[in-house]
C-alpha cells in the first residue's frame, strides 16, 4: 500500500508499507517506507528515504540438515527473522542526454542469519559427537541468528545518451561496514 502527497508545489511525500505473512510465525510485521522528494528547479530532485524491513528465514535455512567431514547440521525452528532499517539521501539531475545521481546511505541489520560452521561460532550446539563407524568426532551445529551489522557509503552514476540509442555509464560506489 502506498500513497503520494503533494505538500507544496515542489515538495512531495511518499508513504507506504507492507505486511508480510509467513505461516511459521505468528507475527505480522509492518514494513514502513517513507520519502520526501524536493524539486527546487526542473530536472533536479533531492530525495530523503527511510525504510524498515523484516526478512523471514528461508525454509532451507531453518530446516537445513547436512553432514560434511567437520560437522553435522541439525534443523533450528527457533531462528528469528532478520530486521533492517535504512536511510538514504539522493540528488539527481537530468539535462538533455545527461543524467547524474549521487547518493549516500546508512543501514542497520539485526538478528543476522548465520550459516552453521566455522569456529568459534554460536552455531555450535555440541563440540563433539561420534557417528557410528567414524574415525573422529564431529561438531553438532545448527543455523542460527547472530549479531548486528551497520553499513554506510555512497554511490554515484553518470549516464550519457548519444546517437539516439547508445548509452555510456560511469558508476562509482563506496561501502563500509562493521559486524
Amino acid at each position: 500500500l502506498q500513497t503520494k502527497w503533494e505538500i507544496f508545489q515542489n515538495l512531495n511525500a511518499v508513504i507506504g508499507g507492507r505486511v508480510d505473512k509467513d505461516s511459521r510465525f505468528a507475527t505480522l510485521p509492518f514494513n514502513p517506507r517513507a520519502s520526501l522528494i524536493y524539486s527546487p528547479i526542473e530536472n533536479l530532485n533531492l530525495k530523503l528515504i527511510y525504510g524498515k524491513a523484516f526478512v523471514f528465514p528461508p525454509p532451507y535455512f531453518t530446516y537445513g540438515v547436512f553432514q560434511n567431514p567437520l560437522q553435522i547440521n541439525q534443523p533450528n525452528t527457533n531462528i528469528s527473522p532478520e530486521e533492517a532499517q535504512s536511510g538514504e539521501l539522493n540528488v539527481s539531475y537530468a539535462l538533455g542526454n545527461l543524467f547524474l545521481n549521487i547518493g549516500t546511505f546508512y543501514n542497520t541489520q539485526s538478528n543476522l542469519f548465520l550459516l552453521a560452521g566455522g569456529a568459534p561460532s554460536p552455531s555450535i550446539v555440541k563440540d563433539e559427537i561420534w557417528v557410528k563407524n567414524s574415525e573422529k568426532a564431529l561438531k553438532l551445529t545448527q543455523n542460527t541468528n547472530s549479531g548486528n551489522s551497520k553499513m554506510y557509503g555512497f554511490d554515484s552514476l553518470f549516464k550519457y545518451k548519444f546517437n539516439g540509442s547508445h548509452n555510456m555509464f560511469l558508476a562509482l560506489s563506496y561501502v563500509n561496514g562493521e559486524y
